[in-house]
């Protein structure tokens, strides 16, 4: 979804006031849980901590309409753009028109979801509040964060990203951090993005209040 650089500088400085914060979430590969780590901070700004927000998808993938089927009755509308759950309003596959309205709306945090999908996403990923990069250590996968930092870290605000680290194990995380010279946290399993516990809270009251 490569959008034009002027319309996303007038979206994003003009239409956010200094009350809002917009999370961008990017995975160094697909499938690394992009969309399940979203779903986790959108529960615990909504639910837990009663924030108004909005959760983005901006993957192209049209996902988010899966877990419409999951907590409603029936299919859900093809002209149908969002949808709550909580205190979290989900719009799933949004287009470049929508995102002017939506960044308007009296919500205090939005979640852009942009999968995988750096190099269609740069801008609007580079210009969000919050950054978090989502990678893993696995040894068939590891190779997928390693790139993404060499060859992004030049990037102008991406020494201002956060990479949470799926399924790590201690030992290799404190490794892998000295190699790459940035800070690596870890998510730990949570099948349900819905039911979190005291660690979870406090890992995502770290990653989001502490920026």
């Amino acid at each position: 979804m490569k959008k034009n650089p002027m319309l996303v500088n007038r979206i994003m400085s003009g239409s956010k006031s200094p009350e809002k914060i917009v999370i961008g979430l990017m995975g160094t590969h697909k499938g690394v849980g992009v969309t399940h780590t979203g779903i986790m901070i959108a529960n615990y700004l909504g639910k837990w901590k009663r924030y108004k927000t909005a959760y983005l998808e901006m993957s192209g993938e049209d996902d988010i309409k899966y877990l419409w089927h999951a907590y409603e009755d029936g299919e859900m509308s093809s002209t149908k753009r969002d949808f709550q759950i909580y205190h979290t309003t989900y719009y799933k596959n949004v287009r470049e028109q929508d995102l002017i309205k939506i960044l308007n709306e009296d919500y205090k945090y939005f979640i852009m979801d942009f999968g995988a999908e750096f190099s269609k996403n740069e801008i609007e990923f580079l210009r969000c509040d919050i950054k978090l990069v989502l990678g893993s250590l696995a040894e068939w996968k590891r190779h997928f964060l390693f790139q993404f930092i060499q060859n992004k870290s030049f990037l102008p605000g991406f020494s201002q990203c956060k990479y949470l680290i799926v399924f790590g194990q201690d030992k290799d995380i404190r490794i892998a951090s000295r190699e790459l010279h940035v800070h690596l946290d870890t998510i730990g399993y949570t099948p349900d993005p819905f039911l979190l516990d005291k660690e979870d809270k406090i890992l995502l009251q770290k990653i989001i209040h502490s920026s």
